[in-house]
């Protein structure tokens, strides 16, 4: 019986661990998404696509995505939208040709860009794929010792 306590409380420790990296891998989308914003403001330049990092804490999820800015002006005053480029499903990477018709100059930057947030993309999935495994393990564990 001791044995599974011990289980328990390091089931615990191991989802703590995993909530402080995804809050972490989260926190640098958001500052990558600011950095690549900041391209624009030391060019003194609108950038055509903004990197959107957007936080569901009700299913503790992070998506990061990749979105066109197109201006409107109604009524004197200028208006963003920002239309979401599509990704595809099952994979963690926008496709270069995603970003055929941007300057080069531009397209270039989120190319690199790109790369990173691939990486944090799939990072963040794992991690949440971990977080609910060992919450399943945890109150299998719970019920077999009879305190569910």
């Amino acid at each position: 019986m001791i044995s599974l306590n011990l289980d328990l409380a390091h089931l615990d420790n191991a989802l703590r661990e995993l909530d402080d990296d995804f809050r972490a891998l989260t926190a640098e989308a958001k500052r990558l998404a600011s950095e690549f914003l900041e391209i624009g403001a030391e060019k003194k330049v609108i950038l055509p696509l903004v990197i959107t990092v957007t936080e569901d804490k009700r299913f503790c999820s992070t998506s990061i995505r990749w979105s066109l800015v197109e201006y409107t002006f109604s009524k004197g005053k200028r208006k963003a939208l920002h239309k979401r480029l599509r990704k595809g499903r099952d994979t963690h990477k926008y496709s270069e040709s995603t970003f055929d018709g941007i300057e080069d100059e531009f397209r270039s930057a989120a190319l690199v860009y790109e790369e990173k947030l691939a990486v944090l993309r799939y990072a963040l999935a794992r991690n949440r794929a971990a977080a609910s495994q060992i919450g399943v393990t945890k109150k299998g564990i719970a019920r077999l010792m009879g305190v569910l």
